[in-house]
């Protein structure tokens, strides 16, 4: 069987380790998504997951509510949740590129519209 790369493949084979996308309806299912993709984390990578958000974004859903984590089954991994408010979509995808560069998160969310 012969399996040949693609262009995007050869450009950053990262991205088929793990590159996947969570979309919520709305406001709403915010929690629900924010559940599923840590839920999606391998437990066994002990770095923190970083949360990069715009002030729009925070003002309008709010913030993770920890005691919810613990109901979900996603406690452990929620611990080591790190939020950041950046004050434009251009500044939180600085922030959620620059934790991936740093190799010191397992994980980066983004809430960008």
């Amino acid at each position: 069987m012969l399996v040949q790369s693609s262009p995007q493949d050869v450009a950053c084979p990262a991205l088929n380790e793990g590159l996947e996308e969570v979309c919520a309806a709305g406001c709403r299912d915010m929690a629900g998504a924010l559940v599923f993709a840590l839920a999606r984390l391998a437990e066994a990578d002990e770095r923190p997951v970083l949360m990069a958000v715009t002030g729009a974004w925070r003002s309008e859903s709010g913030r993770p509510y920890s005691p919810g984590f613990r109901t979900s089954g996603i406690e452990k991994r929620a611990r080591g949740l790190i939020l950041t408010a950046a004050p434009t979509e251009a500044e939180a995808l600085w922030v959620m590129e620059q934790s991936l560069r740093s190799g010191a998160v397992s994980a980066v969310l983004g809430t960008i519209e």
